[in-house]
């Protein structure tokens, strides 16, 4: 989850369901985080002792919606980044941490998008989409804010979950969207055959 993103996912697991009724009840902020990948392969539902990551992004719960199957349907805004100091399984069966803020600070100010070229985001991010017959509606992205557009970005591309959290540690949105760039530049290097990618 990054900083200032706006995603809406659903919550169907009893373990989350029971999370979320909980922050409904108090600051209606949780933690997003994912497994760290070590090279094993998790199905679902991840295990509860599965590693983590240390830097996470903070959601805070802007509005929800429960459907009649004992789902959340929930609208998210993503707060700071954090990072884990010590965290234990909760009886309701989901992770609880204790974090720290401080090292991302910048992240409660709003981002300096000016040296990013929205243009060529878009550009890049279409041509991904368009080769691996991704289904996106281009027209309700092209009037997005920058950052905006970068985030859908990473959470739409193929990228693993290295990838996902080194540009979610990047200092800042440009540097996160040279890392974007970079990776799919490489691929598309690398599915061509040249072996090389450039960025432009």
């Amino acid at each position: 989850m990054f900083p200032r993103d706006r995603i809406v996912i659903q919550a169907f697991e009893p373990r989350y369901l029971r999370m979320v009724n909980h922050t409904l009840g108090g600051s209606r902020l949780f933690g997003v985080i994912q497994p760290r990948d070590d090279g094993t392969t998790y199905t679902h539902p991840i295990p509860n002792d599965c590693p983590l990551y240390s830097v996470g992004g903070a959601a805070y719960i802007q509005a929800f919606h429960e459907t009649d199957d004992e789902r959340y349907l929930l609208q998210l805004t993503g707060i700071a980044r954090f990072r884990i100091t010590s965290d234990a399984l909760d009886q309701g069966g989901y992770r609880r941490a204790t974090v720290e803020w401080d090292e991302f600070r910048p992240d409660f100010e709003p981002a300096d998008c000016s040296d990013l070229d929205h243009q060529g985001l878009l550009t890049a991010l279409r041509r991904h989409a368009q080769t691996h017959g991704l289904k996106v509606n281009w027209d309700n992205l092209a009037d997005d804010a920058t950052e905006m557009l970068l985030h859908f970005g990473i959470r739409i591309c193929q990228l693993d979950n290295r990838e996902k959290q080194g540009m979610l540690e990047a200092e800042g949105v440009v540097e996160r969207a040279r890392m974007l760039l970079a990776s799919l530049a490489m691929k598309e290097a690398e599915r061509s055959g040249s072996g090389s990618g450039s960025i432009n």
